[in-house]
């Protein structure tokens, strides 16, 4: 199972429709939740994000099962970034001889260009 950071989890809740609002704000509540959650860890695992859910839905009125709801079903974080793409790699054709088994320079230079 892969750990949660800082930037996934606001962006989770910046991305989520409908779960940021007056009391629980962009600026404030994302950062203070996780500060209060993780205390000093750069990551957090699945029991404490849990915990952060408790937290966010104490803060916002409501009950856990309605909170886990909303998030699975508006939650819709975009992947972004680069992505890799099909590269043809170029083939060095192999040398031919000219005269029987002898190769001579001018065969062994000609890349084919």
């Amino acid at each position: 199972m892969a750990d949660m950071n800082n930037t996934i989890w606001a962006k989770l809740c910046r991305e989520t429709k409908g779960l940021l609002d007056d009391k629980f704000t962009r600026d404030s509540g994302i950062d203070m939740i996780w500060t209060r959650c993780a205390k000093t860890n750069k990551t957090v695992g699945f029991p404490v994000f849990e915990a952060m859910l408790r937290e966010v839905a104490a803060l916002k009125g409501m009950d856990l099962f309605q909170l886990e709801s909303l998030v699975v079903e508006n939650a819709k974080v975009k992947q972004s970034g680069t992505k890799a793409q099909n590269v043809k790699f170029y083939e060095v054709p192999k040398p031919k001889t000219t005269k029987g088994d002898q190769i001579d320079l001018a065969s062994m230079t000609n890349t084919g260009r």
